[in-house]
């Protein structure tokens, strides 16, 4: 007789292998509408902390590319005044730049925020700016006089380089009047006004306010408390000797020197507001601007 093959026959219903008393196990919980949102606005809150971290990171670096730019233009600028001196066959020595001539000559513009008629220079930036030239200045916060007349005086001092300097400044309002230990009212042609008491805030943001005071006696952003839009930009010093004197003149501005781009810079800010005239007029104080600049600086303001 022919042997017969058993056949193996597959359940194909997986609900039959499950135990009797045993019910299918339920999905994920599924989340109402409010813990929807609620979950969405965590992640963009993270979301928004990363990029808070980035934008932190790419200032830094930044900031070293700036400090790093900057030395490679004072080495740029002593090899050209060596190459002058060989070529004269004269004996050279270049100057070196000061502190101040470094710091006086960093555009600050970016860094400010105005109030009212006042422009201030945030501190932060103020600070990363010196130390990544000069790693190791160092500041010292003094004690804060207080006199019932006058109100607070705080001070500062800063040290760069060996040298010390010292800064104060007083305790002030949005109106500009002297902060005291209680509220006072004063009287104004628009009527009576209130001087609040100042408070611990006042004084630290004064603190570091004085601290900036004190870096610009250094050089920099000195130009925002002397009413200027622009930082002054020294040429490198060259000492010949025996070399016949020369008239004085301005140095020439080109399109696409070293100089240019800080002034392109200076014009794409200030240009708009100052008009073609009074922006040419301000650079012509420093420079000998040519036709080509002159078209140039146009452009730029045409195009703002």
């Amino acid at each position: 007789m022919p042997t017969q093959k058993k056949l193996k026959v597959e359940n194909k219903n997986p609900q039959a292998e499950l135990p009797i008393n045993e019910a299918p196990k339920k999905g994920p919980k599924r989340l109402t509408l409010a813990e929807q949102l609620e979950e969405a606005k965590k992640i963009i809150e993270t979301q928004k902390e990363h990029i808070t971290v980035k934008d932190a990171i790419i200032q830094d670096q930044q900031d070293e590319i700036d400090s790093y730019s900057d030395e490679l233009q004072t080495q740029s600028e002593v090899m050209k005044a060596l190459q002058e001196a060989a070529k004269s066959n004269t004996p050279a020595t270049v100057k070196s730049k000061s502190v101040f001539e470094i710091l006086s000559a960093i555009d600050v513009n970016k860094y400010v925020e105005k109030k009212k008629d006042l422009t201030y220079l945030s501190w932060a930036h103020a600070w990363s700016s010196v130390k990544s030239r000069f790693p190791s200045a160092v500041y010292s916060i003094k004690e804060t006089d207080f006199d019932e007349t006058t109100g607070f005086m705080c001070h500062t001092t800063v040290t760069i380089e060996g040298q010390t300097l010292e800064m104060w400044l007083p305790v002030m309002d949005g109106a500009n009047k002297s902060m005291l230990k209680k509220p006072y009212n004063y009287t104004t042609r628009y009527g009576e006004k209130t001087c609040s008491a100042a408070t611990t805030f006042d004084i630290n943001k004064t603190i570091m306010r004085c601290l900036v005071k004190n870096l610009a006696m250094f050089g920099l952003g000195i130009y925002i408390y002397a009413g200027e839009d622009m930082p002054v930009i020294e040429e490198p010093t060259l000492i010949q000797e025996p070399a016949a004197a020369k008239p004085i003149s301005l140095p020439v501005l080109k399109v696409g020197d070293d100089k240019w781009t800080q002034m392109k810079k200076f014009v794409t800010e200030q240009g708009p507001k100052l008009g073609l005239e009074a922006i040419i007029k301000k650079i012509g104080g420093k420079y000998q601007v040519t036709e080509e600049v002159k078209k140039e600086i146009g452009n730029i303001i045409k195009s703002n």
